[in-house]
């Protein structure tokens, strides 16, 4: 049960990332890069259209940490864990061109990385169809509709009785009036 659409509100509080977790690194969590590099590289063959790879540059100046071996070194191991090899260096001439906005003093180039970006509410709406398609008798649907099975109005909640649900805890609407829903079993 959705309070609103689908995905409502996800494109205005996302960052459209599909990422690997390459700030999970720096924080010392290996296992949680090498999950979302995964993941990421899963939903890439998966969601094709949906999910695709996207290029970024690291520019480096002089001085600056983390240089380019560092960073070099880092996004070896970030590729490693996700199973593809994407990163490479752009000289400082290449990156002038590529990115002509990119300021000019000190650059010595730049490390170039992929990630991936997504429409995040068609995405939303492509795992709701599989779900309806992977599992007979499942019914989508928004509002203050019972969707679920039996839906049941207790004091300033709504109760979704069902063998199985996808959400956390629910907004629903009754007479105009926000109400804090939960899903009971």
């Amino acid at each position: 049960m959705e309070q609103q659409d689908f995905a409502w509100g996800t494109s205005s509080r996302s960052s459209k990332m599909v990422h690997g977790g390459l700030r999970y690194i720096a924080q010392g969590d290996i296992a949680l890069t090498r999950h979302s590099a995964l993941e990421r590289e899963r939903l890439i063959r998966e969601a094709r259209g949906l999910v695709e790879r996207m290029g970024y540059l690291f520019p480096i100046r002089k001085g600056q940490f983390p240089g380019k071996l560092l960073f070099s070194i880092l996004l070896t191991f970030y590729d490693t864990l996700a199973g593809i090899r994407t990163h490479g260096w752009h000289s400082a001439d290449a990156v002038r061109s590529e990115g002509p906005g990119i300021r000019r003093n000190g650059l010595k180039g730049a490390n170039y990385y992929t990630d991936a970006v997504t429409d995040d509410a068609r995405l939303v709406l492509r795992v709701l169809q599989q779900a309806c398609a992977e599992r007979a008798g499942t019914e989508l649907c928004t509002g203050e509709r019972i969707c679920c099975g039996t839906v049941v109005a207790r004091s300033t909640a709504w109760w979704c009785r069902t063998r199985s649900a996808v959400n956390r805890p629910i907004a629903a609407r009754q007479r105009g009036d926000q109400r804090h829903g939960r899903l009971g079993g």
